[in-house]
């Protein structure tokens, strides 16, 4: 018996150690373009849509919005076939059953900067 947990603990070590390395290349790469974007928008706007995007959208939208979800499930923000005012609406508004409204949580000038920033994420990644 104890050789049967041994293997059950050991596969599951394995699976837990390919998650964590792909976490760490992918990832990496995607940050790269997302420090850039949201650098230009803190200097343009002097919002801090770094701090905002980690407490109020990662959660949903993984890595900064460069990868797909995160364990909400989100989809992936780079690329967004919404224009800028689309993704100005969606923040605001959100999707019946599927994102909730930030206009309660977050300023106008948030929103915008937040718009911004997901609409300069290159979609290639």
């Amino acid at each position: 018996m104890p050789r049967v947990h041994f293997n059950i603990f050991s596969t599951s070590l394995s699976r837990a150690l390919i998650v964590a390395l792909s976490t760490l290349t992918v990832p990496a790469l995607a940050n790269t373009d997302a420090d850039a974007a949201m650098a230009k928008v803190k200097q343009d706007t002097g919002v801090d849509v770094k701090k905002i995007f980690g407490t109020q959208c990662g959660l949903c939208h993984g890595d900064f919005g460069m990868t797909l979800g995160g364990r909400g499930g989100g989809p992936k923000l780079a690329g967004t076939r919404l224009d800028h005012a689309g993704v100005k609406q969606r923040i605001h508004d959100g999707k019946s059953g599927m994102m909730p409204s930030f206009k309660k949580m977050l300023k106008p000038e948030e929103i915008e900067a937040l718009a911004v920033y997901i609409k300069s994420l290159p979609a290639s990644n």
